[in-house]
């Protein structure tokens, strides 16, 4: 069996399998009747091209058919994965899920929802921002529109949050955790997730003193600097007693340096080494040669 032979390319190819059945299961969801005018088939072909784009990340959901509200909501999402930008994220992908709930009405407000996740949990009020700054920027997006047309900005708004992964998941920089941590290459880097904030201590209550108290504290200051005061005088006249003494002893010999030692030691060594002087050899004692 593949799989069991080669346990890497089985993996990669059940991968492949499962990429290429999402695609399908999406285009499937495209292909099926639109039934809700000219934006619903506009959200579709804007989606299909979506899943021909990114066909790993995108995923198209929609009500059976047949089923209550069909064909709403209509949704399509996409698993961003981080960016190279992103790489010191601990937060490996961003879902950005758009909805289209129902058919637009002209003078009320698009139909439209907004879904953000990560690989993580995601604090609920980080999820808020995130779903909130999305859908402001598709408003945005969609407010662009000329009479008459009826894009959705799919594409683009998909763009978008993979260019401002790092802006989405730091959006309340409270919530923006770091340490360090070693990477690949054996250094130290900063690193960043996103975690509850911690509490601030609680604040002390301030106690009132009484009068006694507080000059039992004045009296107590006062001792404290008189005891710094007397301790830097003592420190003063030992320096002025060693500074005396140092005078009385005259300078110190100058210290060779290394260099100096050095040269010093070779002057020597080139006067060469100093012989003892010997005397004539001595002779057997001449009788006649002491006699008078």
């Amino acid at each position: 069996h593949p799989e069991k032979a080669f346990p890497r390319a089985g993996r990669r190819q059940s991968r492949r399998a499962a990429q290429s059945e999402r695609f399908q299961c999406s285009m499937a969801a495209l292909e099926a009747p639109a039934g809700g005018g000219g934006p619903v088939k506009t959200f579709k072909m804007e989606a299909s091209a979506c899943a021909a784009r990114w066909p790993a990340e995108i995923r198209v959901t929609k009500p059976k058919q047949g089923a209550p509200g069909a064909p709403f909501p209509l949704c399509i999402s996409r698993a961003v994965p981080r960016t190279a930008k992103a790489s010191s994220w601990e937060v490996w992908e961003v879902k950005a899920k758009l909805c289209l709930d129902g058919k637009p009405t002209e003078g009320e407000d698009l139909p439209v929802r907004v879904d953000v996740a990560t690989d993580g949990v995601l604090p609920p009020e980080v999820k808020e921002a995130m779903q909130a700054a999305v859908k402001d920027h598709w408003l945005q997006l969609l407010a662009r529109r000329k009479p008459g047309q009826h894009d959705w900005f799919l594409e683009e708004l998909f763009n978008w949050v993979e260019e401002s992964y790092i802006e989405l998941l730091s959006v309340l920089p409270v919530f923006v955790n770091r340490f360090i941590a070693v990477n690949d290459q054996g250094s130290n880097e900063w690193r960043y997730t996103i975690l509850e904030p911690t509490a601030p201590p609680e604040k002390e209550e301030e106690v009132e003193l009484t009068e006694e108290q507080i000059q039992a504290e004045l009296a107590r200051q006062e001792r404290e600097l008189a005891a710094a005061q007397q301790a830097a005088l003592e420190r003063q006249q030992w320096a002025e007693e060693r500074r005396r003494e140092a005078e009385l002893l005259g300078p110190k010999p100058k210290q060779l340096s290394k260099k100096e030692a050095e040269s010093m030691k070779a002057a020597k060594r080139g006067q060469g080494d100093r012989t003892a002087k010997t005397g004539p050899r001595r002779k057997k004692f001449d009788p006649d040669a002491h006699a008078d």
